[in-house]
């Protein structure tokens, strides 16, 4: 199916100007000519907006980009019945939410060309079809939470967020010159700074559910939360980077990225939080294919490399330092020095398929009845007296979505979301009184398609793909 047919599908046909104008009707007028009329047909969503307003109304045209991109963060007006216009706005997520996303692979990603405007273009045209299907996915799957979940003034401040970005995305004109990819490029940088706070607003109300509702379970939601995060930010920093072309780059995409050298700059950093957290940090010694280079996405694989070798650190010092009975104490008290301390050992390999990053520890594993909590969101087996380090190192990278995470029992499930979204997986071997072998697959070849796709509902799962 062509990009031009799902344009037809996801735009609706009402020009900007009508939006804009809507602010000056009557509240009746405004409520008789909100989208009364919504058909799925297909993949694609049609949308009609009617009005009886006579000819006047008739006469209008379709504005430029450049008029609705001075207006796009204006908070759009609502009819008199603010919950009238909600409840529509609920039907349309309903309706939409049936379009399956078409799913990106790095080797997609790749085939739009730098600083070549008609690829660039094709590229942000799709993006601005692609968006508010996947936003309607995320709230539909809102609307199927329980209900005390909603009922959390944080949960539902998030879901808010969500719906009132689906009701300005899915209003957008189609991109036709390079001025509107422009205009919807800086469109979309400030849409996402609305959702700087979700992550966390996120965790917060996770933590209070657990509290008072221990027997609900978000691990799925979350899962595919985060998933749409990922592949949101993807979509929009992979048109953002491709604007100017930067040697040994192709975007957000390394195409020679020297994993070893991730690895080393992530470990000092870690390291040095760790110190600061514990006052001793073990060494970190890393061995195997130390020059291998493979096409990735660096941030994606500092943030999971980050998020394993904290957990890793964290149990060495408080396994050898804080009292753990498996330790000898004459052996704890002599614990002085960083060198005192087991190494951390990361092994580094290339296969034909996957690279893989062996990450092993002497801090005494997961108690066995623990084993499997460790993948579930908002699990930590770091207490409320002991978040020190996880806030101390959430400032590794300012281009992670971490940095809200810390203390909410995110990091290591949302390393294997990093891990999972372009084929690859975490998996964790503990040997309990010893320590922990992590391994980390990541497919090199870049023909997975992105894990959000094989999460959503069974008869979404089509043969409809990304543009290229």
């Amino acid at each position: 199916m062509s990009i031009c047919s799902r344009t037809a599908g996801l735009a609706p046909r009402v020009g900007v100007a009508s939006l804009l104008s809507a602010g000056r009707r009557s509240a009746r007028d405004k409520t008789v000519s909100d989208l009364a009329c919504f058909e799925v047909s297909g993949r694609a969503v049609h949308s009609r907006a009617q009005t009886h307003h006579g000819d006047s109304q008739k006469s209008e045209t379709t504005p430029s980009w450049s008029a609705h991109r001075s207006s796009v963060h204006t908070p759009l007006s609502v009819p008199q019945n603010a919950l009238s216009h909600s409840w529509h706005t609920v039907a349309v997520v309903e309706k939409m939410s049936s379009t399956p996303i078409r799913p990106m692979t790095i080797k997609r990603l790749l085939q739009l060309e730098p600083a070549n405007d008609a690829s660039l273009l094709r590229g942000a045209e799709w993006i601005r079809e692609e968006l508010p299907v996947r936003l309607s996915h995320r709230l539909y799957d809102f609307h199927r939470l329980p209900f005390v979940a909603v009922t959390n003034p944080l949960v539902h401040s998030v879901y808010e967020t969500y719906l009132k970005t689906f009701d300005r995305m899915r209003r957008l004109p189609p991109l036709k010159t390079v001025a509107d990819m422009n205009a919807f490029v800086q469109l979309v940088e400030k849409e996402r700074s609305t959702h700087d706070r979700t992550v966390d607003l996120m965790g917060q109300g996770v933590r209070q559910l657990r509290r008072i509702c221990r027997d609900v379970d978000l691990n799925s939601f979350l899962e595919r939360f985060f998933y749409f995060r990922i592949g949101r930010r993807v979509m929009i920093d992979q048109l953002v980077h491709l604007q100017s072309k930067q040697e040994g780059w192709q975007g957000i995409i390394h195409l020679n990225c020297h994993a070893a050298k991730i690895i080393e700059q992530r470990s000092k950093d870690v390291r040095e939080s760790c110190r600061h957290s514990y006052g001793l940090a073990p060494r970190v010694v890393i061995s195997g294919n130390t020059d291998m280079k493979f096409a990735t996405i660096p941030d994606h694989l500092a943030l999971i490399v980050t998020e394993v070798l904290k957990n890793a650190l964290r149990a060495t010092v408080e396994f050898h330092t804080m009292g753990n009975s498996l330790v000898d104490a004459t052996t704890r008290g002599l614990i002085q020095e960083d060198e005192d301390l087991p190494e951390v050992k990361v092994e580094v390999y290339k296969g034909k398929r996957e690279v893989v990053i062996k990450i092993s520890d002497k801090g005494g594993g997961v108690p066995p009845p623990k084993l499997q909590d460790i993948w579930s969101f908002g699990y930590s087996t770091v207490g409320d007296s002991n978040t020190k380090m996880q806030e101390n190192s959430s400032g590794l990278g300012e281009n992670f979505i971490r940095s809200d995470m810390a203390g909410y029992g995110f990091g290591l499930p949302l390393a294997r979301a990093f891990a999972r979204y372009f084929g690859g997986d975490i998996h964790v071997q503990s040997h309990f009184g010893i320590g922990t072998d992590v391994y980390i697959t990541l497919n090199h070849i870049g023909d997975k398609e992105e894990a959000l796709y094989y999460e959503e509902r069974p008869e979404l799962r089509l043969e409809h793909k990304a543009p290229g």
